[in-house]
């Protein structure tokens, strides 16, 4: 067989495999071999039947099994002579063999990109204090209770912290917002939706609404203007002026449960001590999951910034297409009409492509630092990713086992999604730590 090598582009190549008469015919006769071993026919007796009655009563398995065994064969002997290092198979043209004939198989393949591995070793990272205060554990508490409070109506204007069910409806130059942007109510029309009153904290919510609140009664209309910043996060809205008409229904105050017998009981929790103390190892834990995080994000954006290389198209194109899946997804869940997708169709797409590029990039260098470094994903890891993937979908262990065995793609991410997060710790034991000043 013989290899030519035609470049598309930087990482992808065409791979044209000629195949000689001879060997096709060598091939043939192996696979001819078998079939007459195999064969079981009427007159003659077992591995007896002559060929040519082989040939005519299994032409059709002969002519596949030869197409399958030549084509594996072409592809094991291109990827030799190529010598690259193949992401994967993209397309393959050709493959159709007849005695007498030569073949040719033309496999498109997407190449892993050469490039020099920065140095990942020693990179510095900043964490915040791990350390939890009386007054974050006391806040902590407070949020429990606020989580089982009470809501009781009253006859009063709202008082900053009152929840009270308001309706409003905005317009920009008299157009209603909700036509504006039908996909993103919040901003346009709500009909007796709860607010917290005076909440300018929160992040739901339109802020001269939940301003306004404070000081309303039941059965009170009034209207505000709000000026959106230059920079908001929906750009149909920013550097307008918009105008909210709005009308309280009702006011409620919360009632805090007394930090008690009864309600450490309702917690399952012996004592306010007890209380604190799981509190206290909740809030550390915490801190210490976000600095992880933290620490891995900025190993991310260093390596990526010490190095720049090609990247796979079909890769970025496949991880682009479930970017853009994900925020469909995400959008049709919350009843955005699939109309709207076409209209924002190739922001979508640029924002995909963009996520997609990134996520390549680091699976790429990712996985090339593993390498360097030998590491490898151990059964123990397996069962560890399983037990927490099976405990997310509310599985049994052996039931979701069964189903990602089903499905070789999906058993694959999990596994890159091990091998990442594998390196990605031992990366951060290699980093160095510094904590963050005030």
């Amino acid at each position: 067989m013989n290899v030519t090598i035609e470049e598309v582009n930087e990482t992808r190549k065409k791979l044209i495999v000629s195949v000689s008469p001879e060997e096709i015919l060598k091939e043939e006769n192996s696979i001819l071999k078998e079939l007459i071993k195999q064969a079981r026919l009427p007159g003659f007796r077992p591995g007896k039947a002559p060929p040519q009655v082989i040939r005519s009563r299994y032409a059709k398995e002969l002519g596949a099994e030869l197409k399958r065994k030549l084509i594996a064969g072409a592809y094991e002997v291109a990827a030799k002579e190529a010598d690259m290092d193949i992401y994967g198979l993209i397309d393959m043209d050709g493959g159709e063999f007849d005695a007498g004939q030569e073949g040719q198989v033309t496999f498109t393949v997407d190449i892993n990109p050469e490039f020099n591995l920065p140095e990942y070793k020693g990179i510095p990272t900043v964490i915040e204090s791990e350390d939890v205060s009386d007054e974050e554990i006391e806040t902590a508490i407070e949020e429990i209770r606020k989580q089982r409070s009470q809501f009781e109506i009253v006859d009063r204007a709202a008082a900053k912290g009152d929840f009270v069910k308001v309706s409003y409806e905005g317009e920009i130059d008299g157009a209603p917002i909700a036509e504006i942007i039908p996909d993103k109510p919040i901003w346009g029309k709500q009909e007796n939706t709860w607010e917290e009153a005076g909440a300018t904290e929160q992040e739901m919510g339109v802020p001269v609404v939940v301003e306004s609140l404070v000081g309303m009664s039941a059965g009170e209309k009034k209207e505000a203007e709000m000026d959106f910043p230059g920079d908001f996060k929906v750009p149909e809205l920013s550097g307008k002026k918009a105008l909210y008409r709005f009308e309280v229904h009702e006011v409620r105050t919360r009632i805090l449960p007394e930090l008690d017998k009864k309600f450490l009981e309702s917690l399952k929790i012996e004592s306010l001590e007890v209380l604190k103390d799981q509190v206290f190892e909740d809030l550390q834990n915490r801190k210490k999951y976000g600095n992880r995080q933290a620490q891995r994000q900025q190993i991310i954006e260093e390596i990526h910034a010490r190095v720049e290389f090609p990247l796979p198209e079909s890769a970025l194109e496949q991880e682009t297409n479930q970017a853009m899946s994900q925020i469909m997804r995400q959008n049709m869940d919350r009843g955005v009409p699939e109309s709207e997708f076409e209209k924002h169709k190739e922001e979508i797409y640029d924002n995909s492509r963009r996520t997609a590029a990134r996520r390549v990039k680091t699976d790429i260098l990712l996985s090339r630092i593993a390498a360097e470094e030998k590491i490898s994903i151990e059964q123990e890891d397996m069962q560890k990713a399983i037990l927490s993937q099976a405990m997310a979908t509310r599985t049994e262990p052996k039931e979701y086992v069964k189903e990602i065995e089903k499905d070789p793609a999906r058993l694959q991410a999990l596994q890159r999604s091990v091998l990442t997060d594998k390196t990605l710790d031992w990366l951060v034991k290699q980093s160095i730590m510094k904590e963050k000043s005030d």
